[in-house]
């Protein structure tokens, strides 16, 4: 099954929508996913200057917990999945 640019465009505006949490890219990991968790929310959107530059999702979690990396002193540029330029 294909994704259309209709069907990214349509989630785009759902997530926006659920309106997650946005920060700046140097916050802690840590309190990243604590605003994840306060806001419900299954991301977090990463701005710099008031311009997107990065997603973090609970996937992205999921997958740095799986790897073991140690979360201590992580910041969510480090991690996050960035916007293709």
């Amino acid at each position: 099954m294909s994704t259309t640019v209709y069907d990214n465009q349509h989630l785009l505006e759902q997530a926006i929508d659920l309106k997650p949490p946005v920060l700046p890219p140097h916050i802690p990991l840590k309190v990243a996913i604590a605003a994840m968790n306060e806001a419900i929310a299954s991301c977090v959107l990463i701005a710099f200057e008031r311009q997107p530059i990065g997603i973090l999702t609970e996937h992205d979690v999921v997958q740095i917990t799986a790897s073991e990396m140690p979360l201590a002193g992580l910041t969510i540029s480090e991690v996050m999945t960035q916007q293709d330029i």
